[in-house]
This record gives C-alpha cells, sequence and structure tokens, in this order.
C-alpha cells in the first residue's frame, strides 16, 4: 500500500423481524334480546351508618 488514504466500507448483518396481522378467520355473532316481566315481593332494607366527628351537613341527610 501507498502512503495515500484509502477508504473502505465495512458491512454487517443484521437481522430483521417484524409481525404482521393478516385475517385469519371470521366469525359471526348476533344478540337476541329478551324482555320479561316479574312482580317480585318483599321487604326492602336499609342500611345506615354511624359516623364520628362528621357534620350532619356534610353527609348529605
Amino acid at each position: 500500500m501507498s502512503e495515500a488514504e484509502h477508504e473502505v466500507i465495512l458491512h454487517e448483518e443484521r437481522p430483521v423481524t417484524e409481525t404482521e396481522t393478516v385475517p385469519v378467520e371470521r366469525v359471526r355473532m348476533s344478540a337476541e334480546e329478551h324482555t320479561d316481566e316479574e312482580t317480585v315481593r318483599g321487604q326492602v332494607r336499609k342500611e345506615q351508618i354511624d359516623t364520628e366527628g362528621v357534620d350532619d351537613d356534610r353527609r348529605g341527610t
């Protein structure tokens, strides 16, 4: 080699991986609406929580 400059381009192999979304299956769905009426009887219960140190105005009661 002479004293002149020489340039060499170096290469390397790099693996490239990609994912692709492709259709593989078609699924059909349908919904049916059913409405029923029923009379329900019973006693409704109500719960109350006792608190200390909270103003009655702030509790919303």
